[in-house]
């Protein structure tokens, strides 16, 4: 007998009573599945709302991780730099919503405060990543007393990344110290993007005068580079005790390698001589360092194979006769030295803090400036800064194939490396001595009138070919000595060459040497250049004072127009301590940002 479905019994009439009756007198609650399982209302629909300030769109990698999808999964993007600009981004868990904010730190380029909206938090949600960004310093008793965990603390601005409970996020958002909560997610580059240092130092319009860096031959001199789908590496060689690949296992090395030569291919980034050949001179270990003796083999390498560029974004805060000595015989031999001044700048900007090698006279010291082309604040600071490069947030090549942002000016100094390819390429005819002059007159002035402490002589620029034939009678002198600085003792030789607008060599131009004592007393000598548009004058024991020297050399031929060089010369009364040959450890002056 099939039972009739539609009766009730009496004990279940009996209870449906008792339920609504205790419903209405509010003291009861219905069953768990009393409603219906499925019914959702209004009020748990998880919603989004999306502003943000076009004016202040995040400009980096690490910025656009401020924007996340339910899956906790970065949506794919062809322009890595326009990620953030997504308005239709979609979050099940949480509203974002931008606010001014001030984080405190000059390296900050993000002018909104993205804060979580914890209203539609669901505390079934166990943990959650987000960076605190603090306006002063970080406050780990605040991160402590909310029961979350700190994955990593950045060393460039007060920001921590955290996992924690999203119920407790509220309490942090009670913090007035604290400047802005973003939400933490990973963002890959899906298509070739530039960092912001390419147009900053004018690369794309040297590519379009097809100046590519082909041809030239650049050393880095660091961890070594991983193979990356994004770089050529054409060979290398190790020092480090115990490893005899070149491969890079810190990741300092690739990231340098990229901001020189990245391929200018459809994929991650382009680097500023992206046809340049890049070779791996691996010195420094996998933890970032490594001894003295082996920068002094790689530098000795570099020699031997016939580098055009050396590229070290290494250094020390102690001086060495073994350094010195290597850099010094490189140079002579005409390559190029480069070198991060280093990341021990102080606040103001006042002490004189670059590092060697970068301070010594054969060498280019590189400073870092930011997207608004302002001094970094860990940059260091002295007058043997020669240039200013991009070196805050920098994207490029990284290991496993993959991408990283560091900022330094370890970022900064290969910048220059690659605009001295282009500009070799530009002007092969001329010597690595008047290469760098070309670079120095090759900048934008930033801070004080000329040569400064801050920026050097300017922010570098890459060459652009002139479109208008230059003059046969147009001339141009460049003059250079050994070292920028002497002992009274020491004999003192300057070197003086003349070309035409095109480059060529002018042999018996007339040269006249005029040397101005601190005094302000005038000595003048004249000559010739030779068959190879040279003229060598040599001073035996004849700047006795001490002090700055200046020295100006002009030249004329008939046909001609004249034109000049100046350069300043320092002379000491008695030499200094050589002190110790010892090994050291290196310090990289990169910032990784996770």
């Amino acid at each position: 007998m099939i039972p009739n479905t539609n009766k009730l019994s009496t004990k279940s009439i009996i209870s449906c009573f008792a339920i609504i009756i205790s419903l209405l007198l509010g003291i009861g609650s219905a069953p768990e599945n009393f409603f219906a399982p499925n019914s959702v209302t209004a009020e748990n629909q998880p919603t989004i709302q999306y502003t943000m300030d076009n004016s202040a769109v995040p400009e980096t990698d690490k910025e656009a991780e401020n924007h996340v999808s339910n899956s906790d999964k970065a949506k794919s993007s062809t322009d890595l730099e326009n990620y953030a600009n997504d308005s239709k981004a979609e979050d099940s868990t949480k509203n974002i919503k931008s606010a001014p904010a001030k984080t405190g730190s000059d390296n900050s380029s993000n002018d909104i405060n993205l804060k979580l909206d914890t209203s539609s938090l669901e505390d079934n949600n166990p943990s959650k990543k987000i960076i605190v960004v603090f306006k002063d310093k970080v406050d780990k008793k605040a991160i402590e007393q909310s029961n979350a965990t700190i994955n990593c603390e950045y060393t460039s601005i007060p920001a921590v990344s955290i996992t924690i409970n999203p119920s407790k996020i509220k309490d942090l958002e009670k913090n007035s110290n604290i400047a802005s909560i973003e939400n933490d997610q990973i963002v890959q580059v899906s298509s070739q993007t530039e960092s912001w240092g390419i147009s900053t130092t004018n690369a794309p319009k040297a590519w379009e005068s097809n100046y590519t860096g082909k041809g030239v031959k650049i050393a880095v001199i660091d961890t070594g580079i991983a193979n990356h789908e994004d770089l050529n590496i054409s060979g290398g060689v190790s020092f480090v005790q115990g490893v005899t690949s070149y491969a890079d296992d810190f990741g300092h090395g690739t990231h340098v390698a990229g901001i020189i030569g990245a391929k200018n291919n459809t994929v991650g980034t382009i680097g500023m001589a992206y046809e340049a050949s890049l070779y791996a001179v691996k010195v420094l270990d996998k933890t970032g360092e490594g001894s003295l003796a082996n920068v002094a083999k790689g530098i000795d390498w570099a020699i031997k194979n016939k580098m055009d560029i050396v590229n070290m974004s290494l250094g020390d805060t102690t001086t060495s006769p073994v350094l010195k000595s290597m850099v010094d015989t490189a140079y002579n031999k005409g390559i190029l030295i480069v070198a991060a001044a280093g990341n021990s700048g102080t606040s103001d900007g006042t002490e004189d803090t670059v590092n060697f090698p970068a301070r010594y006279s054969s060498v280019i010291s590189v400073a870092a400036v930011d997207k608004k082309s302002k001094r970094a604040s860990f940059s260091s600071t002295g007058t043997t800064v020669e240039v200013a490069a991009p070196g805050v947030d920098i994207v490029s090549t990284y290991l496993n194939n993959t991408y990283a942002t560091m900022s330094g000016t370890s970022m900064a100094c290969p910048y220059v490396a690659g605009d001295l390819a282009l500009l070799k390429q530009a002007y092969p005819d001329l010597s690595n001595t008047e290469l760098r002059q070309k670079l120095q007159e090759s900048v934008i002035d930033l801070g004080s009138s000329g040569k400064d402490t801050w920026y050097g002589y300017g922010l570098i620029q890459a060459p652009v070919k002139d479109i208008t034939e230059p003059s046969l009678k147009q001339t141009s002198t460049f003059i250079s000595t050994d070292s920028d600085t002497y002992f009274n003792y020491e004999n003192i030789r300057f070197q003086t060459t003349v070309r035409d607008g095109n480059n060529k060599i002018i042999s018996d131009a007339d040269v006249k040497f005029i040397i101005i004592a601190p005094n302000g007393e005038k000595m003048y000598y004249n000559g010739q250049t030779d068959s190879n548009g040279i003229y060598v004058c040599t001073f035996n024991n004849v700047l006795k004072t001490k002090g700055t020297y200046q020295v100006i050399a002009k030249s004329s031929h008939d046909g001609y127009e004249n034109s000049s060089a100046t350069m300043a010369l320092q002379i000491k009364n008695v030499a200094g301590s050589t002190g110790n040959i010892t090994s050291k450890i290196l310090t990289l002056f990169g910032l990784v940002s996770p």
